[in-house]
């Protein structure tokens, strides 16, 4: 039987998702958080079960487009697995999905695991924080969309709400944990620019954190790439007012 300490058990798809998971082998589930989202529908949860095993969870509803395109193979639950599995051929971060995508009642789900961290714009945002660090998130973030754009694809919303901030061992780590927005993309200077200049976004709002991570980012997202590629990549980012 699994017990909820949430207080969500009036809640129509807590119930569906708790029937779906109440007999898989790593037992029933011991706690249910809502983290973003609404409880009859699209929304992120974190589960907890018996010692200590923590994982996420999100949930589409089907009664949305999402029942029509899981058929051609671009629902986001799909796109989501889809993504994942790219980033970590390529070696970016990314938590590896446990299981899913599959339906219950009217929700569509994916498990994957818990990256335990805050995101990227509240590690900005959240007092002053340590310029080395941010610096070396900044280069982190960079190297990822070197790596993402060398292997032919783009990621459409690459920003920092959906990058978790891991502060274990030997310094901060950066985990991409939405990954929906992977495309494929022959041009790499138009994957870098897009991709940099929607992380500039975020960043902009932050004005007082801007100096320490742009060039730390702008370097190690053009470091590996041919003098013709980077050349492209600052006109774009210029035409832009970012460079």
């Amino acid at each position: 039987m699994c017990v909820l300490h949430f207080g969500f058990c009036e809640a129509y798809p807590t119930r569906v998702v708790l029937r779906l998971y109440s007999d898989r082998v790593n037992g029933p589930s011991d706690a249910m958080e809502l983290i973003k989202g609404q409880r009859n529908g699209r929304a992120v949860w974190r589960i907890e079960r018996p010692g200590g095993v923590v994982s996420t969870l999100k949930t589409w509803p089907t009664w949305s487009k999402c029942l029509l395109t899981f058929p051609l193979g671009i629902a986001q639950p799909q796109r989501q697995r889809r993504g994942s599995e790219r980033l970590d051929r390529i070696g970016v971060r990314t938590p590896p999905i446990i299981d899913g995508p599959k339906f219950a009642g009217r929700l569509c789900t994916l498990e994957l695991e818990w990256v335990d961290g805050r995101t990227a714009l509240d590690h900005c945002v959240s007092g002053d924080p340590d310029a080395d660090g941010l610096r070396m998130i900044a280069a982190q973030l960079g190297s990822n969309v070197a790596l993402i754009a060398n292997a032919g694809y783009v990621h459409r919303d690459m920003k920092l709400s959906n990058i978790i901030i891991e502060s274990k061992g030997d310094g901060p780590r950066a985990w991409v944990i939405d990954t929906i927005g992977i495309r494929r993309c022959a041009s790499k200077s138009t994957a870098i620019f897009r991709m940099v200049e929607r992380l500039l976004v975020e960043l902009d709002a932050h004005r007082n954190h801007l100096e320490a991570a742009w060039l730390p980012l702008l370097r190690a997202a053009l470091k590996p790439m041919s003098k013709s590629i980077r050349q492209a990549v600052l006109v774009q980012l210029r035409a832009h007012q970012w460079a």
